[in-house]
């Protein structure tokens, strides 16, 4: 038992992590810690409380730059421009000055990104079709009906829970994912 915890507190809650210590609550500045979170603290925007807390306590103070987390290294001005560089030449290269094109750069960029979100955004999609449409159309068919199972009626429970459940992951995924591809945007 003592293994599964510790592969829980690893894998999910990414305690073992050297970042870790800049979720003190004493201490907010530094690297944005985004990217060094476990997939729990990632999906449910865990990360941003020391921060949210921070600002709830000292309300009447007004935010300062030290405030705020910087920005990590993959999103900095430095990591992005060795990527965009080159491709930046090749675009120019293969299209001339004249007919090159940021917004088609960009999009080569992102792509990545770009196709993480779609795919989750499909997979919401199917989550919210299964528990709106066939959870919630099961569960009124049982209260109408005369079946008595409580199994199935706890069944359902658990599936509406775990439906809706996905639903906030990923809407919190593609929330935090488009925010750090907007954030490269605006560099």
């Amino acid at each position: 038992m003592g293994y599964l915890w510790r592969l829980v507190d690893k894998v999910i809650w990414n305690k073992k992590s050297e970042k870790l210590k800049l979720l003190d609550r004493k201490k907010i500045n530094g690297p944005m810690p985004v990217n060094d979170v476990g997939f729990l603290s990632f999906t449910s925007i865990g990360w941003l409380s020391p921060l949210v807390m921070k600002l709830c306590r000292d309300r009447k103070q007004e935010i300062r730059e030290e405030d705020v987390w910087t920005c990590s290294e993959p999103e900095s001005c430095d990591s992005n421009t060795e990527r965009l560089e080159p491709m930046w030449m090749d675009e120019l290269m293969k299209y001339g000055r004249h007919d090159c094109s940021f917004i088609r750069l960009w999009l080569k960029f992102i792509w990545t990104r770009l196709l993480v979100v779609f795919l989750v955004l499909c997979f919401n999609a199917l989550a919210t079709f299964f528990s709106s449409g066939y959870i919630i159309d099961a569960t009124t068919r049982y209260l109408e009906g005369s079946e008595t199972s409580v199994p199935y009626a706890v069944l359902l429970v658990i599936l509406g829970a775990v439906g809706q459940l996905l639903r906030v992951f990923s809407f919190a995924f593609i929330h935090t994912h488009g925010t750090q591809t907007g954030k490269l945007l605006q560099k």
